[in-house]
């Protein structure tokens, strides 16, 4: 069992409510970053419609020399953001995610939560060429948001190999499916913690063993090739810097027991 850990940064510099980005405090986004690559993490997940380009902008200017995940499908270049899975948009996409990052390619590349219609139709093979031509990445995946969406693969052929990004609260309803989808393709387990929502009425003092328990949890049922945490303010990410995971690796922060 081996894993990384990364740093997700869905609302670390702020929350973009589809109109408005709300909460932006750069000074905090910084922090975050800076002390969490301190504690160890060398790995980040991101997205373009994270804080509309500010989260990526913010990992350009305070975490240049970490590995990078983005995502595409979603454009940000226009007024009201837009749906685009096509080759030529999801390339458009990577172009501005990698000119924010500040940087000429990342480590992986995720088709972000495409809707069951557009499932079928990805070009995940011409996009993944089209990456690799330019030096973008060599890997893409696939991120998935409902149990539903993750049943619509059934019919698709997937190609070998493809990541699975996954929210951790439908491991336990399509565990049949995602087990089976597991032995051909390595699975990345997101937002474990639900935003943080699960901490309510978990004293601090308790929390780190709170969060050691979800995670080797998850570690052990699943073996993911990452587990994606949350803390979005300094306080938060002290909540996880001091816990003991099984076989963590490769910016586990965290104090780890192999």
């Amino acid at each position: 069992m081996s894993y990384d850990i990364a740093l997700g940064t869905m609302r670390v510099s702020g929350f973009f409510n589809g109109l408005l980005v709300l909460d932006r405090k750069e000074s905090r986004a910084k922090t975050v970053l800076q002390r969490a690559i301190a504690t160890g993490i060398d790995l980040i997940d991101t997205a373009p419609i994270y804080a509309r380009g500010l989260a990526e902008s913010d990992i350009g200017a305070f975490a240049p020399r970490v590995r990078v995940w983005t995502k595409v499908g979603v454009d940000i270049s226009r007024t009201l953001p837009e749906l685009n899975y096509t080759v030529s948009g999801m390339l458009r996409s990577l172009r501005g995610s990698l000119e924010r990052l500040r940087r000429d390619g990342v480590e992986a590349v995720f088709i972000q939560n495409p809707p069951q219609r557009a499932i079928a139709s990805l070009d995940i093979p011409g996009f993944l060429e089209r990456c690799r031509a330019s030096g973008y990445t060599d890997t893409v995946g696939l991120s998935l948001l409902r149990p539903s969406d993750v049943r619509a693969l059934s019919p698709m052929q997937l190609p070998e190999g493809v990541p699975l990004m996954l929210e951790a609260g439908m491991m336990n309803e399509a565990t049949s499916l995602i087990a089976s989808l597991a032995q051909k393709h390595s699975v990345v387990i997101r937002s474990p913690f639900a935003g943080g929502r699960v901490f309510d009425g978990v004293a601090a003092a308790k929390r780190p063993e709170f969060v050691a328990a979800e995670l080797n949890s998850l570690a052990r049922e699943w073996r993911p090739s990452a587990i994606v945490i949350g803390p979005r303010t300094p306080g938060q990410l002290r909540d996880y810097v001091t816990v003991k995971l099984e076989g963590s690796h490769g910016g586990a922060g965290l104090h780890t027991a192999r």
